[in-house]
């Protein structure tokens, strides 16, 4: 994959700084642009506590985006507000886990 040749799959004019899945699970190339007004809306805290709440600092499900920088070469976490902890059940750390692997690989293959 060539940095200068892909173009943001999002409005297909940006060039493609950052790789990442969109809100449905699909392998997406944003532009910075397309990237602040695809997640940035829908990632923080929603309030919810879908497995009940862990212990008294527990503020609810986070949303977060984890997308791959290619111009800076790092696999980023974005929150959407200040986080000090989170937890997850195995499903989610595996599915987590494969996720950063995916995104690690990515890097490899910009290069």
């Amino acid at each position: 994959m060539s940095r200068t040749s892909q173009l943001c799959t999002v409005c297909g004019q940006g060039t493609a700084m950052i790789m990442g899945l969109d809100l449905e699970g699909k392998k997406q190339h944003f532009c910075r642009d397309c990237y602040g007004k695809t997640f940035f809306g829908n990632i923080g805290g929603t309030g919810e506590f879908p497995q009940g709440k862990i212990d008294p600092a527990d503020e609810g499900e986070l949303r977060f985006a984890l997308v791959t920088d290619r111009k800076r070469n790092v696999i980023v976490f974005e929150f959407g507000k200040s986080v000090k902890w989170f937890a997850l059940d195995k499903a989610a750390a595996t599915a987590l886990g494969t996720a950063i692997l995916e995104r690690a690989r990515e890097l490899d293959d910009i290069h």
